[in-house]
């Protein structure tokens, strides 16, 4: 899995890199984003996000469906 700033302000690029499939543009922020944590643990995908303001701090959740193999759209868990 490989997380990336997106061309588009406050996006996150989200790619399953095994097979080069399911890619994600992921809006997360109004503002430019400047840290993102990516935590891997078997099948889930945890990612933080924080934006230049410093406002706030966005939490995705980012998982491996166990049946077919691929990649469920991203999901916003927390938001403080």
């Amino acid at each position: 899995m490989i997380a990336s700033l997106a061309l588009d302000k406050g996006s996150i690029r989200l790619r399953k890199l095994k097979d080069n499939s399911n890619e994600y543009i992921l809006p997360c922020h109004a503002e430019t984003i400047v840290a993102i944590k990516l935590v891997i643990e078997d099948v889930d995908f945890i990612l933080a996000t924080h934006c230049e303001g410093g406002q706030y701090i966005r939490i995705w959740r980012w998982y491996e469906n166990s049946v077919t193999g691929d990649m469920e759209p991203p999901q916003s868990l927390y938001m403080f």
